[in-house]
């Protein structure tokens, strides 16, 4: 028989007993066997199996691995995978999400502004007839995730906390949402769209129109929503400016508010060290939102760093704002502002397959496996062939640990197996943001890339 030809029969490793003879203990979840073992089922069943050798009598060489199998025997399959059981919420039907306004062009709020905007845009949406879904509720499930907390499913304590796209994909899926923006261009105004799920009536684009003194916050807390006859638009270019050298680089910055006729261009960044602010594991790929408020005398008053990466540590951000505080621009009026990307330019851990969902809804919890950099850390350790696929099956108890780790696959190489038993031991360390809903057992696709 053909290694691939066995692989069809036996291509299962299970992490608290796995097939092909290698088995991981349950506390450390490591692998005791590198090399299968055959299968005791078939070996008793084999009429010609030889008698063990005495204690005194040499052992003969062991046989081939595809004599242990039977060429009829079945390959192994994953289990049913059970399905998402969506989470009852506490908004009335039909209700209009508004989230929390995305900044575009030059417009810089902190995430405590960002929240005073939005209320204030629901208050002025509600004021046009649309079913709004509850401010006050939606802050309580948002604080509670950020916390690790499911406040919609008794208080459960997760792994770890979510971030806000796991908890939109928890809580707020299929919901009709409000696209809110925050953008300044030729002149700044607050957009909010909204499409299907509404009446048609209520449909479109609605606009502050002109926002003066857009450098205060308390202008866009100020503003009335109504139908908008012409919508502004643009990109944001991802464009690399002043930087210092790698791992970290920073995007060039946007700015307003009162700056007179040189606003910042990025060479005052440019002289920032930040290179003692990379995430200590060389892999992830983070990219890091920084808003800064200049005092009148030039100095950093303020600065704030979100991201949603999953690696995201508070001890890189605080860096990150310490090292900006160096800065010291011209003293002048109050209001100026600065937003720049701080990308930290991990190694990424690039690999010829990927991790696919198998389960609809399950996607944020993959790209949380994804950003924790298991595939390339166990690629590392063996590489499968170039047309190696599997499923990872993760047993989860409700918080999130991982308590079981099987793979199936066709397992034919010394590589594959090592990658498998890799995956068995890294897995249960990924700290994960509660099962999804309804869920004990999250499938996992491994593919090539396409």
């Amino acid at each position: 028989m053909s290694p691939r030809g066995l692989a069809r029969v036996l291509g299962g490793l299970a992490g608290s007993g796995l097939v092909l003879g290698c088995r991981a203990t349950p506390a450390a979840a490591e692998v005791e066997a590198p090399l299968p073992e055959p299968p005791p089922e078939l070996s008793a069943a084999r009429p010609d199996a030889p008698s063990p050798p005495s204690p005194t009598s040499r052992e003969p060489d062991p046989e081939p691995v595809s004599s242990w199998l039977e060429p009829s025997a079945p390959r192994p399959e994953p289990p049913p995978a059970p399905a998402v059981v969506p989470v009852e919420r506490p908004f009335r039907a039909k209700a209009v999400l508004v989230p929390l306004p995305v900044e575009s062009g030059s417009a810089v709020l902190f995430t405590d502004e960002r929240a005073r905007v939005r209320r204030h845009a629901a208050r002025s949406l509600a004021a046009r007839g649309l079913a709004v879904a509850s401010i006050d509720q939606l802050e309580r499930i948002e604080r509670g995730a950020a916390e690790g907390r499911l406040v919609l499913e008794d208080d459960r304590r997760c792994r770890a906390a979510l971030t806000p796209r796991e908890l939109r994909a928890r809580y707020l899926e299929g919901m009709p949402a409000v696209w809110l923006v925050a953008e300044c261009w030729d002149h700044c105004e607050l957009q909010a769209s909204i499409g299907e799920g509404v009446p048609k009536a209520q449909q479109g684009t609605y606009t502050s129109g002109p926002i003066p003194r857009p450098h205060d916050p308390r202008s866009w807390e100020k503003v009335r929503l109504r139908r908008a006859h012409s919508v502004m638009g643009g990109v944001v270019g991802d464009i690399i400016g002043s930087s210092h050298p790698p791992p970290i680089v920073l995007g060039y910055p946007v700015s307003i508010g009162p700056w007179g006729s040189s606003p910042p261009d990025g060479s005052r960044l440019a002289q920032v060290g930040l290179v003692g602010c990379a995430h200590p594991d060389p892999l992830p790929q983070i990219v890091y939102e920084m808003r800064l408020a200049v005092a009148t005398d030039g100095s950093i008053e303020r600065c704030e760093v979100t991201t949603e990466h999953v690696r995201a540590r508070a001890a890189e951000a605080e860096c990150l704002c310490q090292g900006v505080r160096e800065l010291r621009y011209e003293p002048g009026a109050e209001g100026r502002r600065l937003r720049v990307t701080a990308t930290d330019n991990g190694v990424g851990g690039f690999t010829r397959f990927e991790l696919a969902p198998v389960q609809p809804g399950t996607e944020p919890w993959i790209e949380r496996l994804r950003e924790a950099g298991v595939l390339p850390t166990c690629v590392a350790e063996g590489e499968p062939a170039e047309d190696f696929e599997a499923t990872v099956v993760l047993g989860l108890h409700p918080d999130g640990e991982v308590h079981d780790v099987r793979v199936y696959g066709e397992i034919d190489t010394a590589e594959e197996i090592r990658f498998s038993q890799c995956l068995v031991r890294e897995l249960p360390l990924v700290p994960l943001p509660c099962a999804p809903p309804g869920v004990d057992a999250l499938h996992v696709g491994i593919v090539p890339r396409p």
